[in-house]
């Protein structure tokens, strides 16, 4: 009986230290649980930031691209607007000869019109003397 009240006191010690032990592991693994789960939530917040960062770099091409577009479109219009105000200067200079044209007649030579300006005013002194 002494034997099995040996064996059974060293049987409760061996039993006691591996509840002890387990109690220690449970531990470690609601730690390790713990950890995992902060660490997994950090991953799923970094996968978010990453996720709004490629939608802002998505948004921000989007938008250059916009920029160049409309970059283009001005350069094309101010080439058009120079282009127009050099025919609107061609069409001033046309209309400038053609109000000269019209001012002038085509039958006149300058020699002749001097001849009848001068021819006036021979006929003018004449009739001054005349009086």
């Amino acid at each position: 009986m002494d034997k099995v009240k040996v064996h059974r006191g060293i049987m409760e010690s061996k039993l006691y230290r591996a509840n002890a032990e387990m109690t220690l592991l449970r531990d470690k693994v609601k730690i390790q649980e713990s950890v995992l789960l902060k660490s997994s939530i950090k991953h799923n917040e970094g996968l978010e930031v990453n996720r709004r960062v490629k939608i802002d770099v998505a948004d921000l091409i989007r938008e250059k691209d916009l920029r160049e577009r409309e970059a283009y479109d001005a350069e094309s219009l101010k080439l058009k607007l120079d282009r127009t105000e050099w025919q609107l200067e061609q069409e001033r200079k046309r209309n400038d000869v053609m109000d000269q044209r019209t001012k002038k007649p085509l039958n006149s030579h300058p020699l002749r019109s001097q001849e009848h300006v001068k021819a006036e005013i021979t006929d003018l002194n004449t009739q001054l003397k005349v009086k």
